[in-house]
């Protein structure tokens, strides 16, 4: 049957076999486009840049960028404020890795006082005292290029033997400098003003709210490594 189209004449292909030319190149066309597919499938895929780098245990910034500043600002007030007390020769490796060489000397001698202020303190890591500190949140405040600042809202939670669980939330300020393929700390300063507190959550239980609990529901979790600002 032939239909008018226009000013020619359509006349449609009667369904049926192809005939075996034809059958056999559309056979190697979808046979082409099924390895192409099957290749992107299983090609590997470039994970992205870690902006955090790990040396020698310590988390270091490595991407040039501010999203990069900021992790790096996370990762160092993070692991500062876990050790400068309870762990103080990884506090000290921290600031042999990510200080600027200039202020190394006073960053450890400044940790050095703040153990020594804190005497009961250091007596809780003496008897087995635990404890975590997590970034609840932070802020770019300036950025150009090789130089950063960060401000940071901070807190240590700790517990232990003859220790309920107490929480110190602090504001830090952090500058960085890019140097040498790394952001390095040039100054880092606790606020004096006393960091907004959340309030008092409920307990379920009285006995959630125990060094016992905290020791057993969060026995072998660690701080996470922070990366790039979402």
């Amino acid at each position: 049957m032939s239909v008018a189209v226009g000013h020619g004449v359509y006349t449609p292909r009667r369904a049926g076999r192809l005939p075996a030319a034809g059958a056999m190149a559309s056979t190697i066309v979808l046979l082409g486009l099924a390895a192409f597919l099957l290749g992107r499938t299983l090609s590997p895929v470039a994970a992205p840049a870690d902006p955090v780098a790990e040396i020698g245990g310590i988390p270091v910034g490595v991407e040039h960028s501010p999203a990069g500043a900021l992790a790096a600002a996370d990762n160092y007030v993070a692991v500062s404020y876990a050790s400068v007390e309870r762990h103080p020769n990884v506090d000290t490796l921290l600031i042999e890795t990510v200080y600027a060489p200039a202020i190394r000397t006073s960053a450890i001698t400044g940790a050095a006082a703040v153990r020594a202020q804190n005497a009961a303190g250091m007596s809780l890591w003496a008897h087995g005292g635990q404890n975590l500190s997590v970034i609840g949140a932070r802020r770019l405040d300036y950025y150009a290029g090789n130089d950063a600042e960060v401000t940071t809202w901070n807190v240590d939670v700790f517990w232990g033997p003859g220790r309920p669980p107490k929480q110190a939330w602090v504001v830090t300020q952090t500058s960085l400098r890019w140097t040498g393929g790394r952001w390095l700390v040039t100054a880092t300063a606790t606020l004096p003003t006393p960091g907004p507190v959340p309030a008092i959550t409920p307990q379920a239980t009285a006995a959630n709210d125990s060094s016992d609990a905290f020791g057993n529901d969060l026995a072998g979790f660690h701080a996470p490594s922070y990366g790039a600002a979402g």
